[in-house]
């Protein structure tokens, strides 16, 4: 069994003069971030500025599935340099992937295996010692 604990960053309260300081605190110190990212731009995982921060899962609706009007979704996975890889693979960002339940449990998968292999990357290895 596992906990996963979410920071949406939206809900988070923006606090005035702040600097959301409250945002970075939270979203800044999680292993495994997931970006959810509307819109049609490109999105450069470097955006977030952390030491923690060292896998990003990023998911971008698509079109619904014309077989099952399932939702889909493009995804892809982003790691800082000397985490290994971890499975399972997503398809390739261009392909949508359809929300079933396959799709949960894949994704679920994936995000609990990204926190496992960031930490044998070498700045946790250092930590951890």
């Amino acid at each position: 069994d596992f906990n996963i604990m979410f920071h949406v960053s939206t809900l988070i309260p923006l606090l005035k003069n702040q600097n959301h300081i409250e945002r970075k605190r939270h979203i800044g110190n999680d292993v495994v971030v997931i970006i959810f990212h509307c819109g049609g731009s490109l999105y450069y995982p470097n955006i977030i500025a952390s030491q923690y921060n060292h896998v990003c899962l990023i998911v971008q609706p698509g079109p619904r599935d014309i077989e099952t009007n399932l939702p889909t979704y493009h995804c892809a996975a982003a790691y800082k340099e000397g985490v290994p890889h971890f499975a399972p693979k997503f398809a390739n960002f261009e392909k949508p992937i359809i929300a079933n339940s396959n799709f949960r449990d894949q994704f679920f998968t994936k995000l609990i295996n990204a926190e496992h292999a960031a930490l044998y990357a070498p700045d946790f290895v250092k930590r951890l010692e």
